[in-house]
């Protein structure tokens, strides 16, 4: 699997995919090492999202991400699809085919209801 770029957070979700794909992932996470989570990710989209958040970079003073202990790293155990999880608000990395593949459990299981 290549590595996956960014997608969206929860904040402008509903602009890029429904919720109930955002929900799925959050309700079918296992936490990861952040070593895990950088294997799984685009690496130059992580390091602008680790930019943005305001963390220090590679040789650069102040707080990094992996210092910080009030951020999870997740995977989505079927899909594989990692996210960030930085108060309270959920960073994840997708590609459109794995919301698809995200949608088409969540159909099945629908399907599967009694």
């Amino acid at each position: 699997m290549s590595p996956r770029p960014f997608f969206s957070n929860c904040v402008s979700w509903c602009e890029n995919a429904p919720l109930e794909v955002l929900e799925w992932l959050c309700e079918n996470a296992d936490d990861i090492a952040l070593s895990d989570f950088k294997g799984r990710v685009d690496i130059y989209d992580f390091a602008r999202l680790v930019s943005d958040l305001g963390y220090a970079g590679d040789g650069e003073m102040g707080l990094k991400i992996e210092d910080d202990c009030h951020v999870a790293y997740k995977v989505e155990r079927r899909s594989g699809v990692p996210f960030i999880v930085h108060s309270a608000i959920e960073y994840v990395f997708a590609s459109p085919e794995d919301i698809d593949r995200i949608q088409g459990f969540i159909d099945m299981e629908a399907d599967l209801a009694p």
